[in-house]
């Protein structure tokens, strides 16, 4: 069976990739192309300070919570890459573009950027992606 697009988030090493498993990505980057109906995925490459690791954690729980809950938000989760300690990775699901930008608009995500720059260790990166289309796939556990 094909599917015209399925979106693989892998967070093995620093990869972070988008497959297209029938060959053809189509129109999965046009911000203009389905602006309310496209979910967005919004993805962070985190190195972060190891004395700073501690207060990041920390933040990072307690931001969860409240941000999972808030209109829109299909799922936020945190990821440390297990071949490079201190760099972690947040993959943010939302259902639409306004609902991620009300996020960015919280006095919560705004204190949260200002002090992230101070528990870096290095360059940040991220990414936004929207996408037309979601599939879950589920691997049933091997058994024995």
């Amino acid at each position: 069976m094909k599917y015209p697009l399925l979106l693989v988030i892998s967070v093995c090493g620093a990869a972070l990739r988008l497959c297209a498993a029938a060959g053809q990505v189509g129109h999965l980057l046009h911000p203009e192309a389905h602006a309310e109906t496209t979910l967005l995925v919004s993805t962070a490459r985190l190195p972060i300070k190891p004395e700073s690791r501690p207060v990041f954690l920390a933040t990072e729980a307690a931001l969860a919570v409240p941000t999972r809950q808030e209109a829109g938000c299909l799922s936020y989760t945190v990821y440390e890459d297990p071949s490079a300690l201190n760099t972690f990775f947040t993959v943010e699901e939302w259902a639409t573009r306004a609902a991620w930008e009300a996020h960015g608009k919280h006095s919560d995500a705004a204190a949260y950027q200002q002090l992230l720059p101070g528990w870096l260790a290095g360059l940040a990166t991220s990414q936004l992606y929207q996408v037309s289309r979601r599939q879950v796939v589920i691997t049933p556990p091997a058994t024995h």
